[in-house]
C-alpha cells in the first residue's frame, strides 16, 4: 500500500508539472525555455492570475505591485525589470499581437519591444541561458532583457 501511495503521488506531481507547463506555455517537458505567443488568443494577464513563466534559470513574473521581474532561480536576484512599480501601477500584461508586451492601467502605459523592433505574431521567450527574448516569426531576436549567461540586465525598463 505504502508503494502504490507513493506512485500514485508521484503520477500527481508528474501530472502537475506537465499541466503548470501546458498553462504557462512551456516548449517541452524539460521546461528548459518556457514561450508566450504574441497573438491575439493570448490572454491578458491581472495580478492573481498565473504570472510567473520559468526556465531551469530564471524565471519571469508579472507582479502585484505592476513591475515584469525576471528573476534568477539559485538566489532570487532581480536580473531585469521593467520598473513599473510607481503609480499609476499597472494591473494588466499584455502579450500583443502586435508584436511586444504592454503594461497597462487606466492612465499609464509601457511598452516593451515596440517600434522600430515590434515581432507581429512573434514569441517572447523566457531562456534558459537567462535570457527574456522576444523573437520575431523567422525566429530572430528583435529584443532583449541582455541578462545572457547571468548578466545583469536593466533594472528600470520604461523609465531608462
Amino acid at each position: 500500500m505504502k508503494k502504490l501511495t507513493k506512485r500514485i503521488g508521484s503520477v500527481a506531481v508528474t501530472a502537475g508539472a506537465v499541466m503548470s507547463m501546458l498553462l504557462t506555455g512551456a516548449t517541452s517537458a524539460s521546461a528548459a525555455d518556457s514561450s508566450i505567443a504574441l497573438s491575439s488568443s493570448t490572454p491578458n494577464y491581472s495580478c492573481g492570475t498565473q504570472t510567473t513563466w520559468w526556465s531551469n534559470s530564471v524565471h519571469l513574473t508579472f507582479q502585484c505591485d505592476g513591475n515584469l521581474v525576471l528573476y534568477r532561480n539559485s538566489d532570487g536576484h532581480a536580473m531585469w525589470a521593467s520598473g513599473t512599480y510607481r503609480s499609476p501601477t499597472p494591473n494588466t500584461l499584455d502579450f500583443s499581437h502586435l508584436g511586444w508586451i504592454e503594461l497597462d492601467s487606466a492612465t499609464y502605459g509601457c511598452k516593451i519591444g515596440s517600434w522600430p523592433n515590434q515581432a507581429p505574431e512573434g514569441r517572447a521567450v523566457v531562456q534558459d541561458d537567462g535570457n527574456f527574448v522576444i523573437y520575431n516569426t523567422s525566429g530572430v531576436a528583435t529584443w532583449s532583457s541582455g541578462t545572457y549567461n547571468n548578466q545583469q540586465g536593466k533594472v528600470d525598463e520604461c523609465y531608462s
